[in-house]
């Protein structure tokens, strides 16, 4: 039935959830998880000033959906 069949070369990877999501959760650990407090890329004690920047931003006026701010994922202070 799937003579012709090659999973390696004839299934696509969604960019967006195969490789953005896994590379920016490790980034967002990285840069905010407790655990590299004291790395020099650890920025989880400037959350404040990083929830004032994301709300700082405007959409388009032709947008008509606008995210919800500050993202749940984010931790509050």
């Amino acid at each position: 039935m799937f003579h012709n069949y090659d999973p390696v070369e004839q299934i696509l990877v969604d960019y967006l959830h195969g490789i953005c999501l896994g590379v920016m959760k490790d980034l967002f650990s990285s840069w905010f998880d407790t655990k590299h407090k004291g790395s020099h890329f650890w920025i989880g004690d400037r959350l404040e000033d990083i929830n004032k920047m994301l709300l700082a931003v405007r959409p388009r006026s032709e947008t008509t959906k606008t995210p919800d701010y500050p993202h749940p994922s984010i931790p509050q202070l």
